[in-house]
């Protein structure tokens, strides 16, 4: 579907909204910025009464300095200039710079028309935007900070890929704030989680856009969503045996099973929230980005507190252990959840050329602990 378009000619003409005056109607303006922009990934966008001028794109082969993302992704930078002159024509966006963001799933567009900015996602896999969208929307008055969607487009008639333009948003992510603020951080992150898991939700999974859900329960969320081609490298990092036995206690545990679906994030990580630094005070001001899967186990969100990696995950993970006592039931499925995201995430840095053997420690570490108690 698309925000604001029910489909082609008189239709698309009668229902374009305009960017610039959504905007102009906010007190504020947000939207999302989750890493910094690359010098050489610069698009800039004349327009002219009559004709968009584009200015070629220099940048280096995205194939050799970002391996084992999907060909979709490769697609977009390679077309990125006419993709984004479709895109702003169809969403009335008419900018005066375009910088390029380099996202993990898909391209990102920080566009200023010369008054105010937003945010122009392009995303390869058909469905992710409209996770987001739902996850956005169902956030609204929640007191959790999160853009609002001004356009949205599944349709694939403008571009053949699914984008998405979003407020901006102004703060920056946890590598620009002081290291002493990282665990503050944290806590505000693990503040606006428990606010999200609160809201129940109708399926497990990702909504789908002719109705229903993704996933019929967690399990089959957690295999949908993680059996990609990052786990088809597994055999490269881990043993026949840790595979089997991470598997068996993860993907295919039954116990596992035993929740109602939640609204959930599931991509909690340093890029994923805004914070602004006032008077020595820290504020969240945007929790964005969230990852396939919406509709599941809060505990999924949650880090291990008592082996995080950094006093981000600290903090986030001490406003659940801290704070309150999990049951043992929760205490399980804290632990198994966070050996399958540990497991996935070290195939996913190994498929990307990353450092994986950090992540794969601990993972090697948490299935050893789990495993013989």
């Amino acid at each position: 579907m698309m925000r604001g378009r029910l489909d082609c000619g008189v239709q698309l003409k009668r229902a374009r909204s305009s960017l610039v005056e959504r905007l102009s109607d906010k007190k504020e303006v947000v939207g999302s910025i989750p890493t910094a922009p690359t010098a050489d990934l610069l698009l800039h966008i004349r327009t002219g009464k009559s004709l968009m001028i584009k200015e070629k794109i220099n940048k280096p082969n995205i194939r050799d300095t970002k391996p084992g993302y999907s060909e979709g992704y490769y697609d977009i930078f390679e077309h990125l200039e006419d993709y984004a002159a479709k895109i702003f024509a169809a969403a009335d966006i008419h900018p005066q710079e375009t910088k390029v963001m380099e996202g993990e799933t898909g391209v990102i567009l920080n566009v200023f028309d010369g008054q105010q900015r937003a945010i122009v996602k392009i995303n390869p896999f058909h469905g992710d935007l409209l996770t987001s969208d739902y996850f956005y929307n169902k956030l609204e008055g929640s007191g959790v900070p999160v853009p609002s969607v001004l356009f949205f487009d599944d349709s694939r008639q403008v571009i053949p890929y699914d984008f998405q333009v979003l407020e901006y948003l102004e703060g920056v992510d946890i590598r620009s704030i002081p290291a002493k603020l990282h665990r503050q951080a944290g806590t505000l992150v693990g503040e606006a989680l428990q606010k999200i898991h609160s809201i129940n939700v109708e399926g497990f999974g990702w909504p789908l856009s002719g109705g229903g859900w993704g996933a019929t329960s967690w399990l089959d969320a957690l295999r949908k969503n993680y059996f990609d081609s990052s786990l088809a490298k597994k055999h490269e990092v881990f043993s026949t045996e840790e595979i089997r036995q991470i598997e068996r206690i993860t993907f295919f545990n039954e116990k596992l099973n035993s929740i109602a679906p939640h609204l959930i994030h599931s991509d909690v990580g340093h890029g994923n929230s805004l914070y602004r630094l006032e008077d020595n005070q820290l504020f969240l001001v945007g929790f964005i980005d969230p990852g396939g899967i919406i509709g599941g186990d809060p505990m999924f969100d949650v880090p291990l507190s008592v082996d995080a990696e950094d006093d981000f995950e600290k903090g986030i993970g001490e406003v659940y252990t801290g704070r309150r006592s999990l049951s043992p039931e929760e205490e399980y499925r804290l632990n198994h959840l966070n050996l399958a995201r540990r497991f996935w995430s070290t195939c996913w840095h190994y498929a990307t050329g990353r450092d994986h053997k950090p992540v794969k420690d601990k993972t090697v570490v948490l299935l050893k602990n789990l495993t013989t108690r």
